[in-house]
């Protein structure tokens, strides 16, 4: 109804089954309905209330349309215009198709394309370029004033007088040919009949294609090949020069063999003398990715790289053949060496390498300058001495076979065999066993620890692990092995307290101390005005049986009040006779000493 309806004019809803309607009421629906038409009309555009679109026209409905065409709705049968009632002008952006054309004048600006015959009863004249495809007779003079291209057979009976002929299939001449001007042949050039047996030419000849000669061609001057040349044999007493590619299948050259441009030799390229590469790169790029050089009789294969004036120079030698080794030698990059330059160096003299990361490395004799690091799955076995001045950290064992002297820290992650003298001046970590045969040296000229024949000296005081707490001795206390040998807690105990040795929160006790030795430990707690005490010893959570107390007495059950109540206890562990079960025995003691303000 347009889009000036496109709400009902009755706002009341009286026009409904049921209601009272009004005159009014269809009154002001069909002045809607008016003003409606009278204002936008019918669009018939397929918008709400517009209709939908109009396919059919016509009083027969002969004119159709769809989304992509305008066409009649039978084949034939109806005109676009009549001889009286004409178009004026057509504007087709695509292929005209029909079955029969009849034009007063035509003008054809781009392709014509006609599928039977063309019937011409006037002059025809061609500005441009004619092609065709099939043959062309014709009975009477003819004149082209334009280029005109031939694809199939042109024959001609009589004489012809050609200005500039383009073919670009077979010409075919029955008679003789007369080229009073330059010939240009751009494909293959047959020739049934020479008057001679050679050809000859006094001045330059330019082949821009193949040509093949079955016999003789002598040039005596420049002979300028534009294309690829193929010689089967050339024998050549003078200079050859080649500016472009060249493939040359046997070559024979008694004099010099200059090549400016590009060379290729698709087989063997034999050098009986020096082979020279004055200018430029001499690049060599086999199909096996592999530039061999070969030895012979007594002298194995070698790559020399010479100073910038050749005075000395630099040799890469394979090994001597008795060895019978082939070996693979991979040039560093910055992955594995932490940055992008690297340099190599030799087996021999003295040698300085830089953030090299050894796995597990064997040294026959060494002196270390500096910190040595193995990586955590290394190993370091020095078969002899072994002289490090600086740190020594091991990610796994560490073996040396004569005497080992380190001015730094010794760590190692797993086991140290030392089989002659150790000596060190730093910290000694090592997280499982050592074995030191000979004697060992902490420390200076005055070491701290002296181990002669297996007797350990100390020369200086000894100090133990300590652990100071302000936090009041109750419950359940932890006493890690791993981090100290005495705990002091300068606060009141608050309660009873029980001690449950382990070697931290994630070691046991029984992983640490191994069957049969001996550790001691103290517990020392501040006690207020309630003397609270150790209740209960615990290894690894488990209640210690039996606890042997000082003087044979059974365990304490008060503590010391407004004092320092100080507890020893020795811990031994014994076989486990069989049971899994780790067996200990344990010594204890309890000793009160004055109250301490801190």
């Amino acid at each position: 109804m347009g889009n000036a309806y496109a709400s009902r004019n009755d706002d009341a809803n009286n026009i409904a089954d049921g209601n009272i309607i009004n005159a009014a009421d269809f009154d002001g629906e069909f002045d809607a309905i008016v003003n409606a038409f009278a204002t936008n009309g019918h669009t018939h555009s397929g918008a709400a209330g517009e209709g939908g679109p109009i396919q059919k026209l016509g009083p027969s409905q002969e004119v159709e349309v769809d989304s992509g065409a305008i066409f009649p709705a039978s084949d034939g049968v109806t005109d676009l215009g009549k001889t009286t009632k004409e178009w004026k002008d057509l504007y087709i952006d695509g292929v005209i198709n029909t079955d029969n054309m009849s034009a007063d004048a035509a003008t054809i600006t781009g392709n014509a394309s006609v599928g039977g015959t063309f019937n011409v009863g006037g002059a025809t004249t061609l500005t441009g370029a004619a092609s065709l495809s099939n043959t062309l007779a014709v009975s009477a003079a003819s004149a082209f004033k334009g280029a005109v291209s031939v694809e199939s057979t042109l024959a001609v009976t009589g004489d012809t007088d050609v200005s500039n002929l383009s073919a670009s299939g077979t010409l075919d001449v029955a008679g003789s040919a007369t080229f009073s001007n330059n010939v240009t042949v751009n494909a293959n050039l047959a020739v049934g009949d020479i008057v001679a047996s050679a050809i000859q030419t006094g001045a330059a000849s330019t082949f821009s294609a193949k040509t093949t000669f079955t016999t003789d061609a002598t040039v005596g001057g420049t002979f300028a090949v534009g294309g690829t040349t193929n010689l089967a044999t050339a024998n050549i007493t003078g200079t050859v020069n080649v500016t472009g590619d060249t493939t040359l299948d046997n070559v024979s050259a008694n004099g010099t063999l200059d090549v400016s441009g590009n060379g290729s030799v698709g087989g063997t390229f034999n050098v009986e003398g020096d082979l020279k590469n004055n200018a430029g790169n001499l690049t060599v790029a086999p199909t096996s990715y592999i530039l061999e050089v070969k030895g012979g009789g007594s002298t194995e294969g070698q790559i020399q790289l010479n100073c910038a004036v050749n005075s000395h120079g630099q040799k890469i030698t394979a090994a001597d053949h008795s060895l019978a080794a082939t070996n693979t030698l991979t040039l560093p990059g910055g992955s594995t060496i932490g940055n992008s330059d690297a340099t190599l160096v030799s087996d021999t003299g003295t040698q300085t390498l830089t953030n090299k990361t050894l796995t597990s490395p064997a040294i026959n004799g060494a002196t270390i300058d500096s910190a040595v690091s193995v990586s955590s799955a290394g190993t370091l076995n020095a078969g002899t001495n072994a002289d490090i001045q600086g740190t020594l950290d091991v990610g796994s064992n560490a073996s040396v076979g004569g005497t080992f002297t380190i001015t730094g820290s010794v760590s190692a992650a797993s086991t140290l065999n030392v089989g002659g003298n150790f000596s060190g001046k730093g910290t000694f970590n090592v997280a499982g066993s050592a074995t030191l045969s000979g004697n060992v040296t902490m420390g200076d000229a005055t070491a701290d620890i002296t181990i002669v024949n297996s007797q350990v000296e100390f020369k200086n005081n000894l100090r133990e692990r300590t652990s100071i707490s302000t936090t009041s001795a109750t419950g359940t206390i932890n006493f890690d092995i791993l981090s100290h040998n005495v705990e002091l807690r300068t606060n009141d105990a608050a309660a009873n307290f029980e001690l449950n040795f382990r070697g931290n929160s994630g070691t046991t006790f029984a992983s640490t101390v191994a069957v049969g030795q001996t550790t001691s430990f103290a517990f020392e707690s501040s006690m207020g005005s309630t003397a609270y005490y150790l209740t209960a010893i615990k290894i690894d959570g488990a209640t210690a049986s039996p606890v042997h107390w000082q003087g044979g007495t059974t365990a304490p059950s008060e503590g010391n009040a407004d004092g320092i109540d100080s507890y020893l206890i020795n811990i031994t562990r014994g076989a486990d006779g069989g049971s899994g079960t780790a067996q200990y025995t344990c010594l204890a003691s309890q000793t009160q000493y004055g109250k301490v303000t801190y």
